[in-house]
């Protein structure tokens, strides 16, 4: 099968303990929603190069956030409502925007400003 075009995806409430149906092929997906869906983990979870926001509110995940590594250009993603109990389940996004920012931004001089002043990581967790 090849490359499916999609470029946004609302899974949002289809009751699924598992990401299993979500395959490499969506390498245009840009926008996942899965609020809702049931989700207990991130397992099998597939490369999505092109992903840039992603919404897994309100599933039962407590871990396993490595696999979103895969996605290099996720700018925004809202895990609120999970079984997430420490900071330490975090350490896996918080190494990818380490990693993200210093490829992506060349060290400046005080007082100037970044090329891409406008780009934000957001990760939403409450």
């Amino acid at each position: 099968m090849g490359k499916i075009q999609i470029k946004e995806l609302n899974l949002d409430n289809c009751r699924s303990t598992n990401i299993a149906a979500l395959t490499s092929e969506f390498t245009n997906l840009k926008i996942l929603s899965a609020i809702n869906v049931g989700l207990t983990s991130l397992k099998g979870f597939p490369e999505l190069p092109a992903l840039t926001r992603l919404e897994l509110s309100d599933n039962r995940i407590s871990g396993g956030l490595n696999v979103l590594q895969s996605s290099p250009k996720l700018a925004y993603l809202n895990l609120c409502g999970n079984r997430i109990k420490d900071l330490e389940t975090l350490e896996p996004l918080c190494l990818a925007i380490k990693s993200k920012a210093s490829l992506s931004e060349p060290v400046r001089k005080p007082n100037q400003r970044s090329r891409n002043s406008g780009a934000t990581v957001w990760v939403n967790i409450i």
